[in-house]
């Protein structure tokens, strides 16, 4: 028993060197809240997209002015155009932000537990390839970051907690290492920690 108990150990630091696991949030969380440092986070990323939508909208302003100043025929169609798609681009940022908004002022999350896969997919193209990395419990996909995906071992058992809007993962917490996978991962473990 404090084999298992080590190795749950070690697996929550890994996944609190990932920035996945916050304990100081799960009590909260377990009680289907967003804890009051997740709603930090939360509004830091709504002040990111609004702040870029707003210097998006102060270049459209700034290069009205500019041409309403120095009216000259090329101008107007540069500034047309700039304006216009930097309009739509503050929009789309406008539109990342709400539904965040509408998860900070919900305050709540949702969570699944249960052995989770972890997957890779391969995508390509002319610029190159790259991965997207993805956890799945359940048939609840989520996107994650790379970090995130060599923090957790995979067909372990996992909760997760995540905000019912948009699916993002704002917790994740280790449960017990069964038998039969414990030599698998602490073979895994110890392969990231050589690495």
């Amino acid at each position: 028993m404090p084999d298992d108990l080590q190795n749950n150990d070690t697996l929550e630091e890994g996944l609190r060197r990932a920035g996945v696991f916050h304990p100081d949030d799960l009590q909260a969380n377990r009680a289907g809240e967003l804890s009051a440092a997740q709603k930090r986070w939360l509004t830091f990323e709504i002040a990111g997209w609004l702040s870029l939508a707003g210097v998006e909208m102060g270049i459209v302003v700034a290069s009205w002015i500019f041409y309403f100043q120095h009216p000259f025929g090329s101008l107007f169609q540069i500034s047309l155009f700039w304006g216009i798609l930097l309009t739509i681009f503050a929009g789309m940022c406008i539109q990342e932000a709400l539904p965040i908004l509408g998860e900070l002022r919900d305050g709540q999350v949702e969570a699944v537990s249960g052995t989770l896969s972890k997957h890779v997919t391969v995508v390509s193209s002319r610029a190159g390839s790259g991965a997207i990395f993805s956890i799945e419990i359940h048939n609840r996909s989520f996107g994650i970051h790379a970090t995130t995906y060599d923090a957790i071992i995979d067909h372990q058992s996992y909760r997760l907690f995540y905000t019912p809007r948009n699916h993002t993962l704002v917790n994740i917490e280790p449960l017990f290492i069964s038998d039969e996978n414990r030599g698998s991962a602490l073979a895994s473990l110890q392969q990231k920690t050589r690495g």
